[in-house]
């Protein structure tokens, strides 16, 4: 029987993660599709009850919140062994990057420590990921919609570049990303010197 609980174990604790990482999602997505523009909810979806809390379903008043809340149950659950290996898996990776890039250049920038906190080797370092997640993304939120924009992601850089200076900022530090030679401060394009 001992052998059994061995296989299962790790099949679980990997079901465990994989849940919380969706959890994230559903906490990240339900802070992204509530914003308030002009009085109400401007969410993809208002649930369709009526009552404009992004469930459909009409039991979840609190859609962000629910899903930082499963997401932090199910790590603290999850009993990971290597909870820096699960961090830097393709599902986890994709959950930090969103709301990492939607910060990017905001006064509610974050980096990798402080999405984590400071102890690889334990579950607290996935726990908590949700928590300052819930606790940071609607500044940034707010902020990219009072601005009307997110910055465009870094792509190859260059400080104090010679040849290129921002017209906005009169800055010289370059972000070249999909073609286009931007600002890496204020993400405009920049012109030649």
């Amino acid at each position: 029987m001992g052998g059994l609980r061995a296989l299962v174990s790790p099949a679980r604790r990997g079901l465990l993660s994989r849940r919380a990482c969706c959890g994230e999602f559903v906490g990240d997505f339900g802070t992204v599709g509530n914003i308030d523009t002009d009085g109400g909810s401007s969410g993809a979806d208002d649930g369709g009850n009526g009552n404009g809390d992004g469930n459909a379903s009409g039991n979840d008043a609190d859609g962000d919140e629910d899903g930082y809340d499963r997401a932090i149950a199910a790590y603290a659950s999850s009993e990971i062994d290597d909870p820096m290996s699960w961090a830097t898996s393709p599902m986890a990776e994709a959950a930090r990057r969103g709301p990492q890039q939607l910060a990017r250049n905001t006064p509610h920038s974050f980096n990798w420590d402080e999405l984590h906190g400071s102890d690889p080797d334990s579950a607290s370092y996935l726990v908590h990921r949700p928590r300052f997640k819930r606790s940071r993304l609607p500044a940034a939120v707010s902020h990219v919609a009072d601005v009307g924009y997110v910055h465009p992601p870094r792509g190859s850089t260059e400080h104090n570049n010679a040849t290129w200076r921002c017209p906005e900022c009169d800055r010289s530090e370059v972000n070249w990303i999909a073609g286009e030679t931007i600002c890496l401060d204020c993400s405009v394009r920049m012109e030649e010197k």
